[in-house]
């Protein structure tokens, strides 16, 4: 189980971008390189898993097959039934960006796919979001009250999920294997997991099996930022390994979680889970390049339909 409140983490470096120095590293390539050494240590990959010619990852034996190194992920987790037998849970924790010396805490309700979650932070505001069935929302005092459409919503949909490497196959086409390497002297594997959408690639320790980190080009109203998520910290909950600490890292911010308390199956209140029909009042924008207040956003309201 690797779920944490990402959608609140995302959208507080959002809000923090127009106060942090510098603009954003330009990506190397397509795909979004994770932190670690990678000069000669990382095997090519070979056909993807499930290609139309039936390769997979190991046809040419140096690589494994993506799912196998994620059925190993899921069984080092706690397995598949345990995983799947978590239908609620709540979770608090702080969070941190020492650049910008702002901390604050976190929390977050779950019940079957829907949710609601917060992060306050003196200095910055309150960031929250949900997901009431097909209806997924944000706030955060930039960019005010927003239902998620399109690649935002694809995003959103994958990364409420428990665990990623449990149920990729309900939100993407198909996966492979695409580098065996090292970070901090462990050898890691990287499976990238794609669809027509867009693209995740989660790092898994090739001895333990666990995730260790994540990585994909977030979609905001901003634009895309390649985002690198560490995990770390595994503990057992109720029989499944979870996470306890993530540092995420958006090149702008790098922000830092810690879960100070994770209850799984307990009475949650959906009430909040439904978008607001009101938003609360927003700051006014930076002009650009300037760093000086600019006009006031309009207010915000529930968004239209979703995208296609």
């Amino acid at each position: 189980m690797t779920r944490t409140p990402k959608l609140a983490t995302l959208a507080l470096c959002l809000a923090l971008a127009p106060a942090c120095k510098g603009d954003p590293p330009e990506p190397e390539s397509e795909v979004v390189k994770l932190p670690g050494p990678e000069d000669g240590k990382a095997a090519r990959s070979g056909p993807a898993a499930g290609d139309e010619d039936g390769a997979g990852d190991a046809a040419r034996g140096d690589l494994p097959r993506a799912e196998d190194l994620l059925d190993k992920a899921v069984a080092a987790m706690g397995g598949a039934d345990k995983i799947a037998g978590v239908h609620s849970f709540h979770q608090e924790g702080t969070v941190q960006v020492k650049a910008q010396n702002l901390g604050g805490k976190v929390r977050m309700w779950w019940k079957d796919g829907d949710f609601y979650m917060e992060s306050e932070m003196p200095g910055v505001g309150t960031i929250r979001g949900g997901r009431k069935g097909e209806v997924v929302w944000t706030e955060d005092p930039i960019l005010g009250l927003r239902r998620l459409q399109g690649p935002e919503l694809e995003q959103a949909r994958w990364q409420a999920s428990l665990s990623l490497a449990a149920s990729w196959r309900d939100f993407f086409d198909g996966a492979r294997t695409v580098a065996r390497r090292e970070v901090a002297g462990k050898p890691v594997y990287d499976v990238e997991l794609r669809s027509k959408g867009g693209k995740v690639t989660l790092t898994l320790d090739a001895e333990t099996g666990l995730p260790v980190a994540q990585a994909m080009r977030q979609v905001s109203p901003m634009g895309e930022t390649p985002v690198t998520v560490t995990l770390s910290d595994y503990r057992e909950v109720d029989g499944i390994k979870v996470p306890f600490a993530q540092e995420m890292d958006m090149g702008l911010a790098t922000m830092e979680q810690v879960t100070t308390k994770l209850e799984l199956n307990v009475p949650v209140d959906e009430s909040r889970f439904a978008m607001p029909t009101k938003g609360a009042a927003r700051v006014p924008l930076p002009l650009p390049g300037t760093g000086q207040p600019g006009l006031p956003s309009p207010a915000a309201g529930p968004a239209g339909p979703p995208g296609p």
